[in-house]
């Protein structure tokens, strides 16, 4: 793998580090990330976040696989599972109350049939 100056690690902010572009296991996403980081293969926390919002609720719509590897991340960037959690929640009640104001006024939300 090829490494290259960077500005800052996407992951833990260290700067000006020698770092590498990584494609995450949490989507369809890279990042750059110092060779601390990548040597335990962490991620980028808010990624984390938005990743498993998308999916549904932690932990229960979660497959176990993704649950093992999110606990891990935890663990690495020291943030305790009821505070992720909370974060999570946040982000979908963030994304409804979107979704609601983008489709104001373009969608009957009574009507089940305009959504398919």
């Amino acid at each position: 793998m090829e490494h290259q100056k960077i500005e800052i690690c996407e992951v833990c902010g260290a700067k000006d580090v020698l770092g590498f572009p990584v494609c995450s296991i949490f989507g369809a996403q890279t990042f750059a990330c110092c060779e601390a980081c990548l040597a335990v293969d962490k991620e980028p926390y808010r990624a984390i976040v938005n990743y498993i919002s998308a999916a549904g609720h932690w932990p229960q719509d979660i497959n176990p696989m993704y649950q093992r590897e999110v606990r891990r991340q935890l663990k690495l960037h020291d943030i305790p599972e009821e505070v992720f959690k909370f974060e999570v929640e946040r982000a979908i009640a963030e994304e409804q109350a979107a979704m609601i104001e983008y489709y104001k006024g373009k969608v009957d939300f009574n009507d089940c049939k305009t959504y398919f």
